[in-house]
């Protein structure tokens, strides 16, 4: 059950985090070979002034700096091919859907280790 976290600046009134949430879903569940109803996703928004990269903070999401940031946690398992799948998939929605310039994403693939979940009742072991 992958978990997409996606942190940004407070995007444009005409951006919903929600579709930008679907896309990221419908674009990475099929790299990791999961069904997309078994993806999770969250926008947790930050703070305008709150990222800073270098000594520049940004109070909206720039199209050219201060990339949105991604993680992409799922159990450990997925071939290095799946995860850069996953990984480039996922650079390219966010690019596209929140108007960035290309390559202004930052996508990171955490593994989740056996026995490292609880979910559906009970701690899972793979």
């Amino acid at each position: 059950m992958p978990v997409l976290t996606l942190r940004t600046l407070p995007l444009p009134a005409d951006v919903p985090p929600p579709r930008v949430l679907a896309a990221l879903v419908a674009a990475v569940a099929p790299c990791l070979g999961v069904d997309a109803a078994r993806v999770f996703a969250v926008h947790q928004p930050l703070a305008p002034g709150s990222f800073v990269q270098g000594s520049s903070a940004a109070a909206l999401q720039p199209a050219g700096t201060h990339p949105p940031l991604l993680d992409i946690a799922a159990y450990a398992g997925r071939s290095d091919a799946q995860i850069r799948a996953a990984l480039e998939a996922a650079a390219a929605v966010l690019c596209a859907e929140l108007r960035l310039e290309p390559g202004n994403a930052f996508v990171t693939y955490t593994e989740i280790g056996r026995g490292r979940v609880f979910t559906g009742g009970s701690v899972r072991f793979g």
